[in-house]
């Protein structure tokens, strides 16, 4: 792909020292000791951005995600001075899965053509399907969430888009009461 460096990192956590971190990379043993093996990639700017990504994007793009704190920027011109100057990371995001992410680095500072960052994309994604298939990390299965006659009324009623009002005029409900109802039912499903 034309990469000089890879890493993929998955916390369940996202903090420092965090025993069920798994990560992988080639980049320079100084960014490494430095800054991924003390847990630095907790304050680490790609993978904040990835928590908010709905995709892989450039290094230079970051800006688009987040606004960096003067120690995130400091991150950054320390990458840039171990090697790492331009990349592209691919964030792993799901629900009742720990967040991650795959990124490529590049020596140079030129801009990446749009068919490397595809590429980058693809292989980033399978990357992490993998890695999560490996660690055992599947998707929260749906059979495990229970719902009460009433929660499963509400999400029903909901599922044919019908609104808070006309959810408390079909179940009877005070202007109000159907949050009580609503809110618990979507936050068991992972919505809301």
């Amino acid at each position: 792909m034309g990469f000089d460096y890879y890493a993929l990192v998955v916390s369940v956590r996202m903090q420092r020292r965090d025993p069920l971190t798994h990560h992988i990379s080639d980049y320079p043993e100084v960014w490494v000791q430095r800054h991924i093996m003390p847990g630095g990639f907790v304050d680490d700017s790609m993978l904040q951005a990835c928590l908010k990504a709905p995709c892989g994007f450039m290094w230079s793009e970051i800006g688009d995600y987040l606004i960096m704190t003067q120690l995130q920027r400091s991150i950054l011109a320390a990458a840039h001075g171990c090697g790492l100057r331009q990349g592209f990371t691919v964030p792993a995001n799901l629900p009742f899965e720990p967040p991650g992410s795959c990124s490529f680095a590049s020596r140079r500072s030129a801009p990446l053509p749009p068919w490397r960052q595809q590429a980058a994309q693809l292989v980033g994604a399978h990357a992490m399907k993998n890695v999560r298939r490996t660690a055992g990390w599947t998707r929260f299965p749906r059979a495990l969430i229970s719902f009460g006659p009433r929660e499963q009324e509400v999400l029903d009623w909901m599922a044919e888009g019908k609104s808070y009002t006309d959810l408390a005029t079909i179940l009877n409900m005070r202007h109000g009461e159907d949050a009580c109802q609503v809110d618990p039912a979507q936050a068991r499903r992972g919505a809301g």
